[in-house]
């Protein structure tokens, strides 16, 4: 996602908003960067493993 093994969440969580041009914290309504990194990292997990 971010070209680093060791991405931090809000890279992963920056990654993803580039790449689905979604917002999570505007989606769930949320500042909190727990619940919306965690489906972040599920997309890329998700997304990767079905290449």
């Amino acid at each position: 996602a971010t070209g680093k093994g060791n991405a931090n969440k809000d890279l992963m969580l920056h990654a993803f908003e580039e790449e689905t041009h979604t917002n999570l914290g505007k989606v769930f309504d949320t500042t909190s960067k727990s619940p919306i990194s965690d489906i972040a990292d599920a997309y890329f997990i998700c997304k990767y493993t079905a290449e």
